[in-house]
């Protein structure tokens, strides 16, 4: 019994416990006692020699793949203007890095918290916490945060590698500071679902199982969702074109080819009567005909928002100077952002307006982009292959300008200009989840307990 218990009347205590109530003045104040939890688990993480290993090991593989990569692009390098440079191969091994330190991290991160709670009480050292003045939510946020702290140790060890390739690749803006810091919201999200799994399941294997379950959702079920829901999302647009129709070839001529002379006078077979066919004289005429051309829809990108890889690349997609002293997204970042863009995007008007651009706009000869051949008005027609090309830009001069005119009435926007306008929703899914994760935890682990699960100490 607590030296409180021992000096507070039978009155003020509580029965089901046995324990003094907690006062506003018995404990430390509320922050100070999260980093007090935070300290305790940090402290026995530090004190741990796998702990230690692994970070090394960690650095080990870093600096492998590092060397490894580029080792093997160096062959690649040109300064010639005919082969990749090396700030293009830089900015793809960048990414290539950035992507494979959010992998470890979310891998690592659920076995830091996943066991925190349901493994202090088969240890039965949960209890001793609640017999102290902590509250829960000061026990569940500070092995969040040592959780979180526990995890970033990773990210730090990997930074210097980051920094090497984003100095090499020449990526403009501070990309490798928001690189990090959406690793460092993303690995304390997991850290906080695995926690609340960790406070609901009695067994740390559950839980550790559990929180890769909803990892394997987002990374890999996202896009499998997002694939399954667009299909059959297509628009059809009808439009009409002058087309050739063929009233078929010619009939073939049966034509007798005698071998008798080449066989011998008691073996010889009758004649034998082959056909040869002569190059098909086809009677054709040009026609109005319609067709259609389908657009396939992607209203379900939001899905694929959800996806942590796709939020990274979105938030932080890289650019460089090109060859040409231009601004464009390169590396993996900037590839993997410019692709999600392209899902977001509504398909492009241009595509379907010139299959619809207005006759009177395509000057003399009437010819539109999907067109096989112009009608005369003699009843002849003159095919579009035998129209040279600058004859048939001149054509379409008209049209292109209706086009590009249509394309500004639309609001159609072009993909490079929705890259990073979307990697908010995707962390605050997160957020969101990581959040309520901690939040369970909190409302589990209060005290007095009316229900334990079977099997379930508490001291």
């Amino acid at each position: 019994m607590s030296d409180a218990s021992m000096t507070t009347p039978p009155s003020e205590m509580n029965v089901e416990t046995g324990l003094a109530p907690k006062t506003e003045h018995s404990g430390p104040s509320f922050f100070a006692g999260i980093w007090l939890v935070t300290g305790l688990e940090l402290r026995q993480r530090v004190r741990s020699t796998k702990w230690k290993i692994s970070l090394g090991v960690w650095a080990l593989v870093l600096l492998a793949l590092t060397a490894g990569l580029e080792l093997m692009a160096s062959a690649s390098y040109s300064q010639d203007g005919f082969g990749p440079a090396r700030a293009e191969i830089a900015g793809l091994l960048y990414g290539f890095i950035a992507f494979f330190v959010l992998s470890i991290a979310l891998l690592v991160a659920p076995t830091l918290s996943a066991t925190s709670i349901n493994g202090d009480r088969q240890n039965a050292t949960l209890a001793v916490l609640h017999m102290t003045p902590l509250s829960s939510a000061q026990i569940v946020l500070g092995k969040w945060l040592a959780a979180c702290a526990a995890g970033m140790a990773f990210v730090v060890v990997a930074t210097p590698f980051l920094a090497f390739e984003h100095l090499r690749a020449g990526i403009l803006g501070p990309n490798l500071l928001i690189v990090l810091l959406v690793i460092t919201v993303l690995v304390a999200t997991v850290c906080g679902i695995s926690l609340g799994f960790s406070a609901l399941i009695s067994r740390p294997a559950g839980s550790t199982v559990l929180t890769y379950m909803v990892l394997a959702a987002l990374v890999v079920g996202t896009p499998i969702v997002t694939a399954v829901l667009s299909v059959g999302q297509e628009r059809d647009y009808p439009y009409e074109y002058w087309g050739l129709e063929h009233d078929g070839p010619a009939e073939e001529k049966p034509v007798f080819r005698d071998d008798s002379d080449a066989q011998p006078a008691s073996t010889t077979p009758p004649p034998v009567m082959t056909t040869t066919t002569e190059e098909p004289e086809y009677l054709s005429k040009c026609v109005q005909k319609k067709g259609f051309y389908s657009v396939s829809a992607k209203p379900q990108w939001w899905i694929f928002a959800m996806n942590p890889y796709v939020t990274l690349a979105d938030a932080a997609p890289t650019m460089s100077f090109d060859r040409d002293k231009e601004i464009r997204h390169t590396g993996m970042l900037g590839g993997a952002a410019l692709g999600f863009a392209q899902i977001k995007s509504s398909p492009n008007p241009q595509w379907y307006l010139e299959y619809r651009v207005p006759q009177e706009l395509l000057g003399e000869g009437r010819l539109s982009y999907r067109d096989e051949c112009i009608p005369q008005p003699d009843g002849t027609y003159i095919e579009r292959w035998t129209i040279s090309s600058d004859q048939l830009n001149d054509l379409n001069r008209h049209g292109d300008e209706w086009v590009q005119k249509q394309v500004e009435l639309s609001g159609w926007k072009s993909p490079e200009t929705l890259i990073g306008t979307t990697w908010w929703l995707g962390m605050l899914v997160h957020v969101l989840l990581g959040g309520i994760g901690v939040a369970v935890a909190i409302g589990v682990t209060q005290v007095p307990i009316k229900k334990l699960s079977k099997g379930t100490r508490i001291a």
